[in-house]
């Protein structure tokens, strides 16, 4: 059996979004970092 060896993986990446309301109820949200996968 061919071993292709230890490679990432290549997968959609998460975006993590912090999002929050003003006093006056206005919503903002802000991307805060790209997510990722650490392991398998």
């Amino acid at each position: 059996m061919k071993s292709f060896g230890s490679k990432p993986w290549i997968l959609p990446q998460p975006v993590l979004i912090i999002g929050t309301y003003d006093q006056e109820g206005k919503p903002n949200a802000m991307n805060a970092a790209w997510g990722g996968q650490w392991d398998m």
